[in-house]
């Protein structure tokens, strides 16, 4: 599958519709000014992509509670990025430590992200691909697989793209 994504979209105002290549709603996203709130098509909230100093952590909401719940991006410089998953902040191992575990995402990303030209990696799967979009300089695409998980991937592609701005 393939969508379009606007350039640029934390400058933007109001919502944003990611949409399928049929034109069918996927989801919703909102810029908060430090973030993303994601929404289903019906309104519900489902996950959130929050940023930091030279950093961004994603979260998706789920209905059994799993750790590691969140995965942090931390910019290391201009188009190098480090994922960090199973991080625990101090004092929160209280919370943790009952939670069921699961597969931990090894996400990582190969190419040039600042020219929108990149891989996107969980562990040696390859989960998605950022390329230009030759009708419109202001868009680029997502190509993800059927196994894909679109939405780690969409949130990935945003994270990067504002870190990438940052600074």
């Amino acid at each position: 599958m393939i969508v379009r994504v606007l350039k640029d979209l934390y400058k933007k105002s109001g919502d944003f519709a990611l949409r399928d290549e049929f034109g069918n709603m996927m989801l919703k996203c909102a810029f908060v000014g430090k973030g993303y709130y994601i929404y289903n098509k019906r309104g519900i909230q489902i996950a959130q992509l929050a940023f930091g100093k030279n950093e961004a952590s994603m979260a998706v909401a789920q209905n059994v509670p799993s750790y590691p719940g969140a995965v942090r991006i931390v910019k290391l410089g201009r188009d190098n990025f480090e994922f960090e998953t199973n991080v625990i902040e101090k004092g929160d191992d209280q919370y943790t430590k009952n939670v069921v575990g699961r597969a931990v995402a090894k996400f990582s990303v190969w190419g040039p992200v600042s020219k929108y030209s990149y891989d996107i990696f969980d562990g040696s799967e390859k989960v998605g691909e950022v390329i230009p979009y030759p009708a419109d300089d202001g868009v680029f695409q997502i190509r993800t697989y059927s196994e894909t998980n679109i939405l780690y991937v969409f949130m990935i592609t945003l994270a990067l793209e504002w870190l990438n701005a940052a600074n």
